[in-house]
C-alpha cells in the first residue's frame, strides 16, 4: 500500500491528538484507548466538526479539552479581525 508523504500547513485543532488520518483511504480512525480497547471508530473524510462530534458523543473527556482550546483560538481569531 503506497504511503503519501504529509504536506501542507500543520493540523491547528486539538482533535488530531485522538485521530489519526490515512490520506490513501481518506478516512480518520479515533485512537482513544477506553481500558483495553481502542474505540476504532472510522469517520469518513478529515472535517473537525465531524471528529469534535465523535468525541462529544462517545468521548466526554476529551471533548471538555478539545472544545475549551477550539473555543478560545475561535475568540482569539475574531479578536484579530
Amino acid at each position: 500500500m503506497a504511503m503519501k508523504i504529509n504536506v501542507g500547513r500543520p493540523k491547528g485543532s486539538l482533535c488530531w491528538e485522538y485521530f489519526q488520518y490515512d490520506q490513501v483511504a481518506e478516512v480518520c480512525k479515533c485512537l482513544i484507548t477506553v481500558g483495553d480497547t481502542e474505540c476504532g471508530k472510522i469517520i469518513k473524510g478529515k472535517n473537525t466538526t465531524n471528529l469534535k462530534r465523535h468525541l462529544e458523543v462517545m468521548h466526554k473527556p476529551e471533548y471538555q479539552k478539545v472544545g475549551a482550546f477550539d473555543v478560545s483560538n475561535e475568540h482569539f481569531a475574531l479578536r484579530a479581525l
